[in-house]
């Protein structure tokens, strides 16, 4: 924001603009100010990709969660016919097969190591 406030004529707004900078600059140092004003719990972004059964990957979907468990419940919405991958960057998360069935005793999903 500060070198944007530079690219603007001398003026009330540049002044305000760097005032800003400043300001956000201060706030950010001060631990005291952020552990009081952080977001706990905010969501993390996932990536959900279909994989068809040769391997290739198609749809790649964004999911926005706070955990690894409601990610994973999200993703299960996306298994038609398609094993489901999900990832967190570049950590795969867990697998779901297109075949797989929620039986008691039995697994749903293949946790990635």
């Amino acid at each position: 924001m500060l070198r944007y406030a530079r690219s603007i004529p001398r003026g009330s707004e540049r002044n305000e603009r760097r005032h800003i900078a400043d300001s956000l600059r201060r706030l950010s140092k001060n631990t005291d100010w952020l552990k009081a004003h952080l977001v706990k719990n905010s969501a993390t972004e996932y990536r959900v990709n279909t994989v068809d059964p040769d391997g290739s990957s198609h749809q790649k979907i964004k999911l926005n969660s706070p955990d690894d468990a409601t990610a994973a419940e999200s993703a299960k919405q996306f298994i038609d016919g398609k094993d489901v991958e999900l990832w967190q960057n570049d950590r795969k998360v867990v697998t779901f097969g297109h075949k797989q069935h929620d039986t008691p005793g039995r697994p749903m999903i293949n946790l990635a190591s």
